[in-house]
């Protein structure tokens, strides 16, 4: 396939297929094209600032260096009225979902949270944390319908499929995750794509919770359930403030 690439001052747009961008190559400081036109060309934008994002669109990523050496990309997943949605392109960590096997209490008193929580935020660069805002999440705990606030969070299974399979459907699907492809994380950046936890308790059970199981072989990408003390890989979601505070 032919392929165009070019590169401003802060963006890098990238196309592929017959509909590549010919007057692409007449870009040198800034892109004027209107942001919809990228998208209906199946364009997506890398921003390398955050100030860049008045633009955003869903599929739009930012690549961040993590405080480890990694460098992670993070996909813009949902926007809302001041704030963007980013959730990493890969996993970045692997933990049990509890490692005592239950999930009483929901994912706000899991492992899963507290690995996030304790590990993930370190990971990331000054710049992203000082932008980051609380969300509120819906979570299950047996059968109560509850909410917690964190930082980070990990995406509920309804985010990402739209049926009420092992577990209620606390969200509408996110637009970003009706492509299979987007459901497909590596083990790590860069990486074998791997299976992931979800933040979803099964329903109707005390032990087991919701995981996306994928397979390089197969190109499969479904919810499936495991034993909550199963160590599986883990990517991590967050909102930042569209505007510096």
């Amino acid at each position: 396939m032919e392929r165009v690439k070019f590169q401003s001052n802060t963006i890098n747009l990238e196309a592929e297929g017959e509909k590549v961008l010919k007057w692409a190559e007449n870009v040198i400081e800034k892109v004027t094209a209107p942001a919809v036109m990228f998208q209906e060309l199946g364009i997506h934008s890398h921003y390398t600032f955050l100030e860049d994002l008045s633009t955003a669109k869903i599929g739009d990523y930012i690549i961040a260096e993590l405080t480890d050496g990694r460098k992670a990309r993070f996909d813009v997943t949902d926007i809302g009225d001041g704030w963007i949605r980013f959730d990493s392109r890969d996993c970045l960590g692997r933990t049990a979902w509890n490692e005592n096997g239950k999930t009483s209490g929901g994912v706000a008193e899991s492992d899963l949270q507290h690995y996030i929580n304790e590990n993930m935020v370190e990971l990331l660069p000054e710049y992203l944390k000082t932008r980051i805002i609380n969300t509120q999440r819906k979570y299950m705990d047996g059968d109560q319908e509850k909410e917690y606030t964190t930082a980070l969070f990990v995406p509920d299974k309804s985010e990402l499929f739209d049926d009420d399979l092992y577990c209620a459907k606390l969200y509408d699907q996110l637009e970003y995750y009706k492509d299979r492809r987007n459901r497909m994380k590596g083990e790590a950046p860069g990486e074998d794509t791997t299976s992931w936890w979800l933040a979803s308790a099964v329903g109707g059970s005390s032990t087991c919770a919701v995981y996306v199981y994928n397979s390089e072989n197969y190109g499969s990408s479904n919810a499936n359930l495991n034993v909550a003390s199963t160590s599986l890989y883990v990517p991590v979601c967050f909102r930042i403030a569209t505007q510096p505070r």
